[in-house]
């Protein structure tokens, strides 16, 4: 999956045009200038939505949960340019999640009544926002694995996931809340670049201890999901 998004390029060359004028030399026109290269259009909704994986292609045992689609705003778009610039995650996590340029759709499976679950999230956010985002969760990893907040922390631990896309990361979120002895619940989430895609896939324990470290399920996912998007998305 190292194939980028096709950028069009387009490009116009003019030949010389000569005019001659009676009695004068003949004068060669400024030699043509090329077109700068077209900028290709950002993945609709609709292509979206087709690069996630379907209910068919999870990993045995999941079953349909939810499927969100959702456009953007001029808003969102200017949020993301903030998100793009130089930000430092460990003193705002929250950076690491600014919403789509132009659209976002997830799929949500379910094992069991109350999970776990298997999550994928592609959105359309321009290929330097989406490494962006790779390049936080770096530091967070390196600088910050735990961070402390009001209601309690967070611990992030290295994962090694399927190497796929542009670039990629992967990691485990334990969550646990202040007074508590046991964790209120972990994650663990692969993020992968695509072009000016980027997908999110994250294995949710909710229960209460849920233990989410169990990654073959996930790796699964990955993989079929990074395939199917460089199919549908090349």
């Amino acid at each position: 999956m190292t194939s980028r998004l096709a950028t069009t390029i387009s490009i116009a060359l003019t030949s010389a045009i000569v005019t001659t004028i009676t009695a004068t030399p003949a004068v060669a026109a400024p030699p043509a200038v090329a077109a700068p290269p077209a900028v290709a259009a950002p993945p609709s909704l609709e292509k979206l939505e087709q690069a996630l994986i379907t209910a068919g292609e999870a990993p045995a045992g999941y079953l349909f949960s939810s499927r969100t689609v959702m456009a953007a705003s001029a808003a969102t778009t200017a949020a993301l340019s903030r998100a793009a610039a130089a930000v430092d995650p460990c003193k705002d996590p929250g950076t690491t999640a600014e919403p789509a340029s132009s659209g976002s759709a997830a799929i949500t499976f379910r094992k069991g009544k109350d999970g776990p679950f298997l999550a994928e999230q592609i959105t359309a956010v321009g290929n330097a926002a989406a490494r962006a985002v790779v390049a936080q969760y770096q530091t967070i990893l390196a600088k910050c694995p735990v961070i402390n907040g009001e209601e309690g922390k967070t611990t992030f631990s290295a994962w090694a996931s399927p190497q796929a896309g542009d670039a990629s990361i992967g990691f485990l979120t334990t969550v646990q809340e202040k007074g508590k002895t046991t964790p209120a619940g972990s994650s663990s989430t692969a993020v992968v670049v695509h072009g000016d895609v980027l997908a999110v896939f994250t294995n949710l324990n909710y229960a209460t201890g849920g233990n989410a470290t169990n990654t073959t399920e996930l790796t699964e996912l990955v993989k079929s999901g990074a395939a199917k998007i460089l199919k549908t998305l090349p």
